[in-house]
């Protein structure tokens, strides 16, 4: 009898636009799960592409115990965009926030938490998004087209969660 394991790396976006600016307790009470309806705009999820610099870094964590330098940081284009596995930067990006939250969720999630407030992100279309693992250049893990809209008052909240998965 053969036996097979097949494992794989999925993610997904979540982009919550908050009337006015809000704070990481309140993003993170409603990110899980408790709803706040008087303050949000939108509330969308997207599901991404990891690249290929993601896979290979994931790859190498797991099989060689190489260490890698994990995502911190998630950015936000004004730029129409069509994610490849072999993009290495954001295009247009207009701004990088540091992760407010890494965590586990569960055994087979990682989750990634970034705050744009009204000051870090004026009133625009964030037409798509990555994550990084540096402030500036760094490596590209994950790339989302997407397509929300702010105000210049709002504040956006980023939900970036990667997945293993096995069959």
């Amino acid at each position: 009898m053969r036996v097979s394991d097949r494992f794989g790396m999925s993610g997904e976006l979540r982009l919550v636009v908050w009337h006015g600016d809000v704070s990481d307790a309140e993003a993170l009470a409603h990110l899980d799960g408790f709803w706040l309806p008087r303050r949000i705009v939108d509330d969308r999820i997207f599901g991404n592409l990891i690249t290929n610099t993601g896979r290979s870094d994931i790859t190498s964590r797991i099989i060689n115990g190489a260490s890698v330098t994990i995502p911190g940081w998630i950015a936000a284009t004004q730029t129409a965009i069509v994610p490849a596995a072999t993009d290495t930067v954001l295009t247009g990006e207009t701004a990088r926030k540091a992760v407010s939250t890494v965590a586990v969720l569960s055994t087979y999630y990682q989750r990634y938490v970034a705050t744009f407030t009204s000051a870090d992100l004026g009133a625009v279309t964030v037409t798509g998004a990555g994550l990084f693992t540096a402030a500036a250049a760094g490596s590209m893990w994950a790339i989302v087209s997407t397509s929300v809209a702010k105000s210049a008052t709002d504040s956006l909240v980023a939900e970036w969660r990667i997945q293993s998965l096995a069959s």
